[in-house]
């Protein structure tokens, strides 16, 4: 089943986005993290944000760089 993601991951997601923080890397990531913290599959995170599973993969696996 699907879990719930990290309450940290999801809420500095949110606080980037509200306060327009994030860049268009930042933001990716954080998506691809947290679809990622639901199915625990790279495949699917490719299909549901329509990039390849390499780079959803790189996404996932991408250090934050985020100050938020």
């Amino acid at each position: 089943g699907a879990q719930a993601a990290p309450p940290n991951l999801k809420s500095s997601l949110l606080s980037g986005l509200e306060q327009g923080k994030l860049s268009a890397e930042e933001l990716l990531a954080g998506y691809c993290k947290y679809l990622y913290s639901q199915s625990k599959n790279y495949e699917s995170v490719a299909r549901q944000t329509k990039l390849d599973r390499r780079t959803a993969k790189k996404y996932i696996l991408r250090e934050s760089t985020s100050t938020v």
